[in-house]
This record gives structure tokens, sequence and C-alpha cells, in this order.
């Protein structure tokens, strides 16, 4: 009986071991709460491109690494890491709220010194992916810079696409059918070519609902507003707030929307019809660095001390903005915030002597 037992066992082990079946978390209790402290969960001095956590279920990350170039994931919450591609790198990608196996990503690719972007669609948590459409390849030295999703509808995507030449500007690529056809949005909609807008400097789609979008873009000869559609980019509006400085960030959640300028933030609790600005004075660090609200209606900023500055505090609010608190008193830098509820787990990469992707747990 105890041959059988001890052989029983080692089969579990080494079934779970395999490299072809990543670990079925569902069995496992969420990490241990290590509260007030950011944690290294792995790439340790490894430069990280980008990273999703799953909505949903949160025990799967996927991680994009600069050097060595590759794509891993994870299904464990970090315990452990398989390598899914080292030739698939990217700087953008997304999980779908709807469909939590599903994520799209934006490829980049060095072909004769030109970067061409190609998008990628995976239908298993991202163990494997496939190209869609070859379209953005018309676009030379293309930069990825965000992927947003509808909240019901995974076939329809949004991506912020940017080029590496820095007097290049932004666009928002869209696709209806799941990448079967994706096109620049100006020739997508007529509303929005009649915009002009010269520039796009960050996207939001709100996950709670349908068909809203919202971006900080710049019409013709004027600077940044926020444009948004309710009929998925179909038509497009105005909304005339401005903030006293440089807009550039938006974020967005339900009824919140939070905007941010280089020295300035301002908070919606009323999916944008009113603006309240918000008081940097109380801040150690006034330069926004990123913004994100999330689906327990907590507002997350990331600020800097200085445009080229490599140092970040975070604060965060409860309350819609109406109180602040600092994380942390660590100053290294810090960047891509993404968050799981489910556990209260902050994600972020760190850049410099202490580089790889951590958590904060709250």
């Amino acid at each position: 009986m105890k041959t059988i037992l001890f052989s029983f066992l080692i089969f579990l082990f080494f079934y779970g071991c395999s490299n072809d079946n990543l670990v079925n978390t569902n069995n496992f209790n969420s990490p241990p709460a290590q509260q007030n402290e950011f944690d290294l969960i792995g790439f340790e001095g490894k430069s990280i491109f980008t990273f999703e956590v799953n909505p949903i279920n949160p025990n799967y990350i996927i991680v994009s690494t600069k050097s060595p170039r590759g794509l891993y994931l994870t299904s464990n919450f970090g315990r452990n890491w398989t390598l899914i591609d080292s030739n698939i790198v990217t700087t953008a990608m997304k999980y779908s709220l709807n469909n939590p196996e599903t994520i799209y990503l934006c490829n980049v690719r060095d072909v004769s010194n030109h970067y061409y972007g190609l998008v990628y669609k995976s239908t298993n948590y991202g163990r494997s992916f496939s190209g869609l459409d070859s379209s953005l390849r018309t676009w030379p030295m293309a930069r990825p810079l965000k992927i947003e999703i509808d909240p019901l509808n995974t076939e329809i995507f949004y991506l912020h696409l940017g080029s590496y030449i820095p007097t290049d500007p932004a666009d928002i690529i869209i696709s209806r059918n799941g990448g079967k056809n994706i096109n620049h949005l100006s020739s997508a909609s007529n509303s929005y070519s009649q915009l002009q807008v010269q520039d796009i400097l960050d996207i939001c789609v709100n996950p709670k609902r349908t068909g809203s979008i919202f971006t900080i873009g710049s019409p013709i000869y004027n600077d940044p507003k926020i444009l948004y559609s309710t009929d998925f980019g179909e038509n497009w509006a105005i909304n005339d707030f401005t903030l006293n400085s440089f807009m550039k960030k938006i974020s967005c959640f339900d009824e919140i929307i939070v905007i941010g300028g280089n020295n300035s933030l301002a908070i919606s609790t009323d999916n944008g019809k009113n603006f309240s600005i918000v008081s940097t004075s109380n801040f150690e660090y006034t330069f926004l660095n990123e913004i994100l609200v999330t689906n327990d209606k907590k507002i997350f900023i990331s600020l800097m001390p200085g445009i080229n500055s490599k140092n970040t505090l975070i604060y965060l609010s409860d309350d819609k903005g109406q109180s602040w608190k600092k994380l942390s008193n660590d100053t290294d830098y810090k960047y891509n915030l993404r968050y799981d509820s489910n556990n209260r787990f902050l994600y972020m990469i760190k850049e410099g002597d202490n580089s790889g992707l951590y958590r904060f747990k709250l």
C-alpha cells in the first residue's frame, strides 16, 4: 500500500511540473499577504517591456522582456514562469474582461532596421498566439503604446499606435471583427476624421460601458482635449474641459474618469460631465507619470519630481480623490501599474538597480 501511495505522489509531482501543462491554480490559495512592501516576484535584474494581469483569473500574468527578449507566462501568481515565445515581444497587450482566456498583443518586428507592428491573439490565456492582420506593416517604425478591448465584445479592440520617430504623431487603430480587418480610425470613422486630430496621447475604454472609449487627443492647432465616443468609435465629440498644464493621461472605470497633465490632475465622478481639480500641494512629487482607476474604484497615481526623473512615488485614493495616502517611501522608478482587486495586489515594473516585476499588498 505504501508503495502504491508513493508511486501516485511521484506521478502527481511530475505531471504538475510538466512543461507542457502549466500548473492549474484553481486548487491553490492566493499568495501569502505581505502588506505595505514591494515584493519582487520575478525577472530580477532584467529589463521588462510590459506585462498584464488577467482581470478575472489573476493567477495568470504575462510578461514581455527586453533582455533577454521573450514572452513569459505564469499561471500561479509568479511562483513559476514558462517561456512562451522568444520571437514575439511587445510593448502593448491586454486581456479581455468578457472572455478572460483571450489576450491581444502587438508584436514589434525589426525588418531591415525598420520596425513593423503585427497584432497577435491568444484564446488560451497566452499559452500560444496566432498572427492576425498584417496591415500595420504599412507603418514603418511602429511603436505600440496601448491596447484596449471592449468590455462586452471581445472582437472589438483599439490600438494606440505611435512611432519610434520622436516627431511622428500617434494614432488609433481599430478592429471590429477580432483582427480580421484592422484600420486607422481616421479611415474607419468620418466623424473622427472631421476632427482633424493631429496626435493621440492616451486612450481608455470604460470597463463598465460597452462602446465607450475616451482619448486624449490634439485637434488641429489646439491643445489636447478629451475626445470620446459611445458607439464603438463611429461618432466622436470633444469635451471642452482643459487643465492648466499639458493634458496627457486618462484612466476610467464606470462613472469615474481621471485625467492628468504635467503638474495637474482632475477627476470626474459623473462620466465626464464635470471635473474637479485635485490640488497637488500635498504631494511630494507633482509631475504625473501614470494614472490607474481600478474596478473597486481606487485611484492610483504615480508621480515624479520632474520630466526626466527616474524616481517615482505612488499615491492612492479610496474616496474618489477626496483624500490621498502615499503607499511607501520607495522612490525607485516604477511604471505599468496593474491591479488585482481579488487579492488587493498592485503590480508594477521597476527599473534601475532593483529592476524586475514587483507586487505591493494593500
